[in-house]
């Protein structure tokens, strides 16, 4: 978890954001307990890149926004999975 991830790490990325979008409350927790510097790279939710495929997820990317900035420092990345991204490519002759 947060608490012990910057043990040692200067930035960790949080894997969970995209399983559920992360509450500010939960966020500003983390940045309290993480020395100054230490940054965060969240992984976009689920629902925006696989549900929705980045189509009007216009509100569930705002909401997750606005919960990002609760961080201490700005989160230095959105780590998105190439899954969400690259179109399936037909194998074979």
């Amino acid at each position: 978890d947060a608490l012990h991830a910057h043990l040692g790490y200067p930035a960790v990325e949080i894997n969970c954001t995209f399983y559920r979008l992360p509450t500010e409350r939960l966020l500003a927790r983390w940045s309290a307990i993480t020395p100054p510097g230490f940054t965060f790279t969240l992984k976009a939710p689920r629902r925006v890149t696989h549900d929705a495929r980045f189509q009007n997820c216009e509100e569930l990317t705002r909401v997750f926004c606005e919960a990002a900035e609760s961080l201490r420092e700005p989160a230095r990345g959105l780590a998105v999975p190439a899954s969400a991204v690259v179109q399936e490519v037909p194998v074979g002759p």
